[in-house]
Formats: structure tokens, C-alpha cells, sequence
């Protein structure tokens, strides 16, 4: 499956837009501020429903306009066949999302239209950034590898925010037991999926680390839950947490939030054994954040058994020429690559097709 084509209609600076794209992919080149990364944040959004910078959708909405529209077609490269996505979005938070012509309900269910990873300059915050960055790398993940585990990242979020909002009250009764019960219940999958990723891909990130970083350092990434991670099955999980969650109730009362439970959870990166958001230069810092995106990647690779789209958002500014030297192998010939860039300062070892943009115009060449 790859991008074959891709319209806009007053999505951030490109008022009117469509392009054509080949199974190679593009390379966009222009100054900053010209329009690159939205061009791949539309690519993003259309894929997963949600902008590979964490914006918010009216956010990405033309400043001169009351919506956006997204159209963009997947061909499957044997048989030719082409799926057609489209989504809106306006300023009174009204949307409509079609696959085919067919409306899509909700997010939950778009998530995932074709498999996509980003690698770009805000990747530092999965590092340098506080715990609810990894926690949505690592959800974005999953999400796109199991069916449903999204839906259960809404009603975990949902159950919370209603106990907390009676805690806030000094509300404790049988409201709270069933707000309880339901993120036990919704939080034993996040627990189960976020513990079984991180232990799948923690030696190919320490082995991804080792390639850019010319074997210099030791990088590892451990799951670090708020609550324990030492069970034998949900059904315990979800008893375990429950538990726990009846005996913080009066402490969480005075506190006014609820300080256990998945919303809380971490992933701890290292160099050296050393926590790497402490201690890690920005170089290290960089080749870390590639090592988790390589680790989504090939994850995602492995599961659908079909080529990926890779945006790369100029990182070649950011990489030195030996760092760049071992990480395009690792992503070159995995996918369809469209990568943005503000110099000719491309390492690509095979033609892709060019594209430059100017304030919100795409031209090719």
C-alpha cells in the first residue's frame, strides 16, 4: 500500500493543493517556514486521524477559513486497487471521515488506514520530554498494531477524568466504585500491550542505537509502570489495580487527582545505564529518538507484512554526516520515503522524485 495521491483544501498554509505521488515517494525542498512539515502533517493526520506534532485539529485549520479537507488515495501496488480517504474538520469541532465514500464513526475506527512513522526535530520530546510523550509514542504504536486498543485508551481516559472530577469533590462512593471498575478494566489492556511492545523491541533499540551511534554507547529502554508490572495474567492485573486504586481513594481525595494507574505511566531510555534525558548530549539524544521511530517502524513492518510511508522531517540538519551515513540504510528501501529538507543536502543513495514549496505552493523540480 502506498500514497498515490493527496488534495488539500485549507489545511495550514496550502489553500488548494493535489499532488501525485509514485511508490518511491518525494523529497520536499524549501525554506523554513514554507510549508514542508504541514504537507507531511496532512500525510499524518490522513493515515492515523492525529497530527504527528500533537496539534489540535482546529489548529490546523487555514487561519482564513472554516474547515479543512483532506482527500488522499492508498493503491496496493500488485493489484492496482485504490482505497479513497477523505476527512473534515471544522472550527465547531464537526467532522466527517469517508473510506470509499463510506462514513467512518469515529477516530477509533480510522486509525490506521495505512501504517505511517514519522521521524522528525520534535522526536526530542520523546527523550528530553516528560512522561506523557512516550506514553503516546508507545499508544500510537500498539494502536496501529492491535485492533481496538485505542477505543481502550478513550474510556481509560474517560473513567479517569470522571473520578477525578468526584475526587475533586470529595465525592467517595458507589459513583466512584464504577468509574473504578471501569479503568481496571480498560487499564489492564494498556498495561498488557504497553508491557509486551517495550520487551519485544528493547534489544533491536539497543542494537538500532548501536548502528547510529557507531557502537559508541549502550542505549536501553526499559517500561516503567506506576503500578506493578508483576503479573500473570489481566484478570490479576485488573484485581491487583483495583485494589489499589480503593486503598488511594482517601489519599487521592485530599490530592484531588489519581496518583496510580497507566496515566502515569513511563519508559525509561538510558546511555550507559544513565537516564539519557539527564545526561545525554543532543546528539545522543537525536540517535535515540531514531532508535525508537527504527523500532516502530520495522515493528509495524513486521506486522502487516507491507511496505511502510516513512516521513522524515529534515533531519538531515540535524544528523552529522556519519550518523546520517548509518541510519538511511536502516530506512531506504522499507517503504515509500517522502522527506523534507531546507538544502540539497540529501544522502540518498537513489533518485527520488523533488518537489519544492514556496508559501504553500507545491511545484515539482
Amino acid at each position: 500500500m502506498y500514497l498515490s495521491h493527496l488534495t488539500l483544501h485549507n489545511f495550514r498554509n496550502f489553500k488548494e493543493q493535489s499532488l501525485e505521488f509514485s511508490q518511491d515517494g518525494a523529497l520536499f525542498r524549501g525554506l523554513n517556514g514554507s510549508g514542508k512539515t504541514n504537507l507531511l502533517e496532512a500525510m499524518h493526520v490522513v493515515c492515523t486521524g492525529r497530527s504527528q506534532r500533537a496539534a489540535s485539529r482546529r489548529n490546523m485549520i487555514n487561519s482564513s477559513a472554516s474547515c479543512y479537507f483532506i482527500e488522499a488515495g492508498f493503491k496496493n501496488a500488485e493489484s492496482g486497487n485504490e482505497t479513497i480517504a477523505s476527512m473534515g474538520f471544522g472550527r465547531d469541532r464537526k467532522s466527517s471521515m469517508k473510506i470509499n465514500d463510506k462514513k467512518v464513526s469515529s477516530f477509533s475506527e480510522w486509525f490506521g488506514i495505512a501504517g505511517i512513522v514519522s521521524f522528525g526535530p520534535d522526536d526530542l520530546n520523546l527523550i528530553y520530554g516528560p512522561p506523557h510523550e512516550r506514553r503516546r509514542f508507545v499508544d500510537i504504536l500498539i494502536s496501529q498494531l492491535v485492533p481496538g486498543y485505542l477505543g481502550h485508551c478513550v474510556h481509560y481516559r474517560k473513567s479517569l477524568l470522571n473520578r477525578n472530577k468526584l475526587l475533586g469533590m470529595k465525592i467517595c462512593d458507589m459513583q466512584l466504585d464504577a468509574y473504578e471498575e471501569k479503568m481496571a478494566f480498560h487499564g489492564a489492556e494498556l498495561a498488557e500491550k504497553r508491557n509486551e511492545i517495550i520487551r519485544k523491541v528493547e534489544s533491536q533499540f539497543t542494537e538500532f542505537y548501536r548502528q547510529i551511534s557507531r557502537n559508541k554507547e549502550t542505549g536501553t529502554i526499559k517500561f516503567q509502570p506506576s503500578f506493578s508490572s508483576e503479573f500473570n495474567s489481566k484478570k490479576e492485573w485488573k484485581y491487583l489495580f483495583l485494589e489499589a486504586l480503593k486503598n488511594t481513594r482517601k489519599q487521592d481525595c485530599n490530592l484531588g487527582y489519581s496518583s496510580i494507574g497507566p496515566h502515569r505511566d513511563d519508559v525509561r531510555i538510558t546511555i550507559d545505564g544513565r537516564p539519557a534525558r539527564n545526561f545525554g548530549s543532543l546528539g545522543q539524544c537525536r540517535s535515540l529518538s531514531l532508535a525508537l521511530r527504527l523500532c516502530s517502524y520495522y515493528s509495524l513492518k513486521e506486522n502487516s507484512g507491507d511496505s511502510m510511508i516513512l516521513l522524515v522531517d529534515d533531519v538531515f540538519s540535524e544528523l552529522d554526516d556519519q550518523r546520517l551515513k548509518h541510519f538511511y540504510p536502516l530506512i531506504e528501501s522499507g517503504g515509500q520515503l517522502f522527506a523534507t529538507a531546507s538544502t540539497s543536502r540529501v544522502p540518498f543513495s537513489k533518485p527520488i522524485h523533488p518537489f519544492t514549496i514556496s508559501d504553500g505552493k507545491v511545484c515539482a523540480g
